[in-house]
């Protein structure tokens, strides 16, 4: 099914290159250039359309380009997540995953397992993590590591392009279920206990939480801050000066062994809610 093209989508395709490419220079890992060509099939009639002038752009480039494309993408539970220097976008596909929560055994088999594929193919493996366990995650890696480089590459090229949609999804849709459920798991991540939401006040665990919703308020257009007692409060001020502002405010820590999405959903919906709004 192809979907009406969005208001922002519109604009989008009526934007200059600079403006494109600083909106949509992410959807490809670290790949601006993806997003450079794709400008050059102006105008869109739908999200569809955008992906796919995405994916051409990607199969018109050179070899060197796609391996620098495939190599822009970090290990799964890797060392740029040790490092914390994984971007928003992929923070938020592998904490979905569960990648942040491996046990000991999970991950140590998880790197024994990228080690050995990156050794046979010379860049990381690559897979669209949404809607996936870490189950399914390292069957997928077991697996494709038995495959030719060839056959390897071009699968790496078909996921990144599987995870351009997911994101053009979550930037593009104006009210995006997905991306309500996106962060809903993100901030299930910041917890104490893997097995229950535990995030006292103060702790580590609501700053990671406090953060994630700082970034999702400006990202919809608010201004937001933390008040004196660790509230997170977002304004969206009116198109005038001096008219009523909208208002959202949450504290973000839980009682101990609360449910996996307990309290969350009212504030990452009203977030959603103000994205259209400032998108419209």
């Amino acid at each position: 099914m192809t979907m009406t093209a969005p208001d922002n989508l519109r604009s989008l395709s009526n934007a200059g290159r600079a403006h494109f490419v600083a909106v949509l220079g992410g959807i490809f890992e670290h790949s601006p250039w993806v997003a450079e060509q794709a400008w050059n099939a102006r105008p869109f009639a739908s999200i569809d359309a955008l992906h796919a002038a995405m994916v051409d752009a990607v199969r018109a480039a050179n070899a060197t380009a796609q391996l620098a494309l495939i190599c822009a993408h970090p290990e799964l539970a890797g060392k740029e997540s040790a490092a914390g220097t994984l971007t928003q976008d992929s923070l938020a596909e592998q904490a979905g995953a569960g990648l942040d929560r491996c046990t000991a055994e999970e991950l140590d088999r998880l790197r024994q397992l990228n080690h050995a594929y990156r050794e046979k193919f010379g860049f990381p493996f690559v897979m669209a993590v949404k809607h996936r366990s870490k189950r399914d995650i390292l069957a997928a890696l077991a697996l494709r590591t038995g495959n030719g480089r060839d056959e390897e590459f071009t699968a790496c090229l078909a996921e990144i392009g599987k995870i351009g949609r997911l994101r053009l999804n979550a930037l593009l849709l104006p009210i995006s279920a997905q991306r309500i459920w996106d962060r809903c798991e993100a901030l299930a991540a910041c917890s104490e206990t893997p097995a229950a939401l535990t995030r006292v006040f103060l702790s580590a665990q609501q700053r990671d939480a406090n953060a994630l919703v700082l970034t999702w308020m400006n990202d919809a257009g608010m201004s937001a801050g933390i008040d004196a007692i660790g509230n997170i409060v977002g304004r969206y001020e009116g198109v005038q000066p001096g008219l009523p502002c909208l208002m959202l405010g949450s504290h973000l820590d839980t009682v101990r062994d609360a449910g996996k999405y307990d309290g969350m959903l009212g504030v990452v919906a009203a977030i959603e809610c103000v994205h259209a709004l400032n998108a419209s």
